[in-house]
C-alpha cells in the first residue's frame, strides 16, 4: 500500500483500523524464474520490463514503515505466517505479541 492508500482503508473499516503495509520482495533472479514459467514468447519480454519498472516504482515509494518479506526459495505458508506476525493479530511462538 503506497501512502496515499492508507486513508480508503481506514474510511473503510474505521479510524481504528491499523494498516500494515506488507511488500513481497523477490530477487530478479526469482523474478524472472517465475515471469519465464507463465509467460511466453514477446509477453515474457513485456511482462519482465514492467515487472522491472514496477519494483523501482515501489522501492521508491513503499513507506519506510512497510514489511518487506523475502519470498525467494520460501513456501506460500511460510511467507503467510510472517506477513500475518507482522499484523500483530495473533501470538508469536515465543508467547509475545507484535505490536
Amino acid at each position: 500500500m503506497l501512502p496515499d492508500g492508507a486513508d480508503p482503508v481506514r474510511r473503510a473499516i474505521g479510524e481504528r483500523a491499523k494498516a500494515v503495509r506488507v511488500l513481497p520482495a523477490a530477487s530478479d533472479a526469482t523474478t524472472a524464474d517465475r515471469l519465464a514459467g507463465r509467460e511466453r514468447g514477446s509477453e515474457l519480454a513485456h511482462e519482465t520490463e514492467a515487472s522491472v519498472r514496477k519494483a523501482r516504482l515501489l522501492d521508491e515509494q513503499t513507506p519506510t514503515d512497510a514489511w518487506r518479506v523475502a519470498t525467494d526459495g520460501r513456501e506460500v505458508a511460510d511467507i503467510a505466517r510472517e506477513v500475518v506476525g507482522a499484523t500483530g493479530w495473533l501470538p508469536r511462538a515465543d508467547g509475545c505479541q507484535v505490536r
